[in-house]
């Protein structure tokens, strides 16, 4: 008799990374910007859809929310939100904590808090 080891695998959910925004129903935290290409939830973006990189961190306008169709992707934008830390999928040069805390100051900006969540 084999033995066969299930491995499973769960993709990014807005669970995820959202911890609390205001009135969800209503979409008030998100918009839909224009993006030819499709970002998995919880990637950081610049205006035009750009993914933000350490450089361009002044440049960062939103957070993907990974729904996309007929170049719309939905994205968070301001606040009051809450997200969760260990739902940013970050680009390769956030490689430092310092790098990553610009990040966290620059959502706050927007109203959007980023938390130690698990």
């Amino acid at each position: 008799m084999a033995i066969v080891t299930l491995v499973a695998t769960d993709a990014q959910r807005l669970s995820s990374l959202i911890v609390s925004e205001y009135e969800p129903a209503l979409g008030y935290t998100r918009k839909t910007i224009t993006s030819a290409t499709a970002r998995p939830i919880g990637t950081l973006l610049t205006a035009s859809g750009a993914v933000v990189t350490n450089a361009t961190v002044a440049d960062l306008d939103s957070i993907s929310l990974g729904e996309k169709s007929n170049d719309k992707l939905l994205v968070m934008y301001r606040g009051p939100a809450s997200i969760k830390k260990s739902g940013i999928l970050w680009d390769a040069s956030f490689d430092t904590d310092a790098k990553k805390a610009a990040v966290y100051a620059a959502l706050g900006l927007k109203g959007i808090d980023a938390l130690d969540a698990v």
